[in-house]
């Protein structure tokens, strides 16, 4: 299952990344704070979730 969660990011991730770094020159270092900011960002809450 976990595996297909990362599959599953890993090819959201794939098509994001045109997207965001388009006209950055330091496309390494600008993805990384992408995926930070969205790291940090709050999760919506489950359902049933304690």
């Amino acid at each position: 299952m976990a595996l297909a969660r990362l599959t599953a990011l890993s090819r959201q991730y794939e098509c994001l990344w045109p997207e965001v770094t388009e006209g950055y020159s330091g496309k390494v270092s600008f993805w990384h704070w992408f995926i930070r900011k969205q790291q940090n960002e709050p999760q919506p809450r489950r359902r049933g979730s304690p």
